[in-house]
């Protein structure tokens, strides 16, 4: 076996990935589909190392798509990449719980190295043929669409835990926004007051508390 080559798919044709004579392939956060001629190039395939507890949160934004939606739960799977998005069978997976404070760089560092750890210590038997990838369930399956940048507008009609934890999963890309005095703010955090005594104003209403 060859030592291990790092390379972008960009800048790599089918016919130069096949001359590298690698036994398999480790994709990580490529968030696209893959041709169906790159992953025939490797002997035992390609394993995508993806963050999420598949056939939950197929698709391109898995972490952003588990701390929005509340989810009490994620983690990594090792899977047999195929040509659908996500759908190939999954060899391994590790369960994670899911603090309800974790900020989306937080949750990809550490799931980033949770799964590498986790590969190198399956990868022979993957090779080997021990462990066996088990198909996935797709009826059980759910899809996130990839984000965009009008999403970053925050809906203040929404329940604040909704508002709180968008801020939390949209943070670096797309980001929170709101509009103040006619000036567009990014919000890079929040968190939820549970005033016993709350103020009847609506919804999106901006005030200067005597702490600030």
């Amino acid at each position: 076996m060859l030592p291990p080559t790092t390379f972008l798919l960009s800048h790599i044709s089918t016919d130069e990935i096949t001359a590298l004579k690698a036994d398999i392939g480790i994709l990580v956060a490529y968030g696209r589909l893959m041709p169906t001629s790159v992953i025939q190039a490797f002997p035992h395939g390609i394993i995508n190392l993806h963050p999420s507890l598949l056939p939950h949160h197929r698709g391109p934004i898995p972490l952003e798509a588990v701390i929005r939606d509340g989810d009490n739960i994620t983690g990594i799977s090792l899977m047999q990449l195929a040509p659908a998005m996500d759908a190939g069978p999954v060899f391994y997976q590790v369960t994670v719980p899911l603090a309800d404070t974790i900020t989306k760089q937080a949750l990809a560092d550490h799931l980033g190295l949770l799964g590498a750890e986790q590969l190198i210590k399956t990868l022979p038997s993957i090779i080997d043929g021990t462990l066996v990838a088990q198909p996935q369930d797709d009826i059980q399956a759910s899809y996130d669409q990839r984000l965009t940048k009008p999403m970053s507008q925050i809906n203040w009609q929404q329940p604040a835990r909704h508002i709180e934890r968008q801020i939390r999963a949209y943070a670096g890309w797309p980001g929170s926004i709101t509009t103040i005095t006619g000036t567009d703010v990014t919000i890079t955090g929040a968190h939820i007051w549970l005033d016993p005594n709350p103020l009847l104003q609506p919804a999106g209403t901006f005030e200067k508390s005597a702490n600030n």
